[in-house]
Formats: structure tokens, sequence, C-alpha cells
């Protein structure tokens, strides 16, 4: 299997020490000139542009988050409306039943027999 030593120098090494990197005639390699606990600041300039990748992208997320937050939002106010209204629509037909109720009561008792009674009692 090929191995490509430059890319492989370059995945552990700072930047200018895969740059100076090659392999010895022994088959040995230069080192680091890092002891593996220091930090370059050209390991951060590498760094910088997969940031302002991901940053790009989670703004883009967030907008969308945003999107379907007032989407949301809008949908949780029509509900609540919709709510309302049917709470209306249930005082109106219980308040319609009930004059329904009375208004076949008051025609029952309307419904009697006027027997015997004098024209000024009527």
């Amino acid at each position: 299997m090929l191995f490509n030593v430059n890319l492989a120098l370059y995945i552990y090494y700072h930047k200018s020490c895969g740059n100076r990197a090659k392999l010895l005639p022994d088959r040995s390699y230069n080192y680091c000139c890092g002891t593996g606990d220091q930090v370059h600041d050209e390991d951060f300039a590498g760094l910088d542009p997969g940031f302002q990748l991901i940053l790009k992208r989670l703004d883009q997320v967030d907008a969308s988050l945003s999107a379907i937050k007032s989407d949301i939002q809008s949908s949780s106010n029509k509900l609540t409306e919709l709510e309302k209204k049917v709470d209306t629509l249930e005082e109106i037909v219980t308040g319609e039943s009930l004059y329904d109720e009375m208004k076949d009561r008051m025609n029952r008792e309307k419904n009697f027999i006027i027997y015997n009674f004098d024209d000024s009692v009527n």
C-alpha cells in the first residue's frame, strides 16, 4: 500500500515542520519542533477557515430555527384564537338550547283548556 509521507507529516506536524520534514537516508524522519504540548499560531491559522465555515453553517441553522420558532408561535396564537371561538360557540349553543327548552315549556304552559271561567278573568 502506498502511503503519502507529506500527508502524514501535515497531519502530525506544524505546517512549517511538515514543509521541512523529509525522509532521511537511514529511513528515519525529522521530528516536529514542538514537544507535543506546545501550540503555535500556525495551528490556529490552519483551523480558522474551518471555524469560519462552521460559524457560517451555525448562522444558517440559527436563522432556520428562528423561522421555525416564529411559525410555531404563530400557530400557537392561531390555536388560542380558535379555542376562544370554540368556547364562545359552546356558550352560544348552550344558550340556544336553554332558550329552546324554555320556549317549549312556555308553549306547553299555554296549552291549557279554559273551562268555565268568566270573561273578566281572561
